[in-house]
């Protein structure tokens, strides 16, 4: 019996106007968020979770904002937030 192996190529395409603008608020939300928590001065994560836990995002986008602010804190500290052309 003779196998066939079909190969599946994939191309990546531009997202569409209304996902772009859903990227656009939800990186404007994210970095109101961290703003936010880096201004209460947060020193525990618990406390950084309550700032974002407030704002509209997923929960991946919530554990990533206090997460961020947390090793910033603590492995890079600074005054001022991180901004949207920090890496």
């Amino acid at each position: 019996m003779t196998e066939l192996t079909k190969t599946l190529e994939l191309k990546p395409v531009d997202p569409n106007a209304h996902k772009r603008e859903k990227l656009r608020e939800t990186r404007a939300a994210y970095q109101e968020a961290l703003e936010e928590a880096f201004d209460a001065s947060c020193t525990t994560l618990e406390e950084a979770n309550d700032i974002v836990g407030d704002y509209q995002l997923s929960s991946y986008a919530k554990n990533t904002a206090g997460m961020t602010l947390w090793i910033t804190r603590f492995l890079n500290p600074r005054t001022d937030p991180p901004h949207e052309d920090s890496p």
